[in-house]
C-alpha cells in the first residue's frame, strides 16, 4: 500500500460485548495492575494477572458463543 492509499475501512476491532467482558474481567485485577512499583515481585504479579485475564477472556461463554456464530 502506498502512502497515498487509504485503508479500505475503519472497522472497530472489538465488539461492544467483547469490550464489556474484558472490562468486567479487568476490574477483578485492577488492584494488582494499578500498582506503580516495578520491582521483581510486582512485575511477576502483573504478568500472572495478565495471563489470568487472557485465560478468563478466552474462556468466556459470550466470547466463545460469538466466535462460533462467525465460523
Amino acid at each position: 500500500m502506498s502512502c497515498k492509499e487509504k485503508p479500505a475501512s475503519k472497522n472497530k476491532h472489538y465488539t461492544l460485548i467483547e469490550r464489556k467482558v474484558f472490562l468486567q474481567i479487568l476490574d477483578k485485577y485492577k488492584n494488582i495492575l494499578e500498582i506503580k512499583k516495578s520491582n521483581a515481585t510486582t512485575l511477576k504479579d502483573k504478568d500472572v494477572a495478565w495471563s489470568e485475564i487472557c485465560e478468563e477472556y478466552n474462556q468466556s461463554s459470550l466470547i466463545c458463543q460469538e466466535v462460533k456464530t462467525i465460523i
